[in-house]
C-alpha cells in the first residue's frame, strides 16, 4: 500500500486494489487534460501513453503470477492430502 503497509486481510487488498484503479484513473485524467489544453504534443504524450500501459501491464502480470501460484499450491496441497489418503 502507499503508506507502506502491507495489506493483511481481503478487505485490505480490495481497498489496495480499489487505490491502484483510482491512481490509474487519475493519470489517464491528467494526460487527457493534458492533450485538451495543448500542453503535450502528440510525442509527448504517447511516451507518457506508453509508460502508463507498462505500469499497468506489469501491476497486472504480477497480479496474475500471484493467481497462479496460488491455484499451483492449492492443487498440490488437494494432491498431497489424496495421496496420503490413499496409503
Amino acid at each position: 500500500m502507499a503508506n507502506g503497509k502491507k495489506p493483511e486481510t481481503v478487505g485490505e487488498h480490495i481497498v489496495a486494489l480499489y487505490g491502484h484503479i483510482t491512481g490509474l484513473k487519475r493519470d489517464v485524467e491528467d494526460l487527457r487534460t493534458d492533450i485538451r489544453d495543448s500542453r503535450l504534443d502528440i510525442k509527448e504524450a504517447t511516451d507518457k501513453s506508453d509508460e502508463m500501459h507498462n505500469r499497468f501491464e506489469r501491476r497486472f502480470d504480477t497480479l496474475t503470477k500471484w493467481i497462479i501460484y496460488g491455484l499451483g499450491s492449492t492443487i498440490t496441497i488437494l494432491i498431497g492430502i489424496a495421496v496420503h489418503l490413499m496409503k
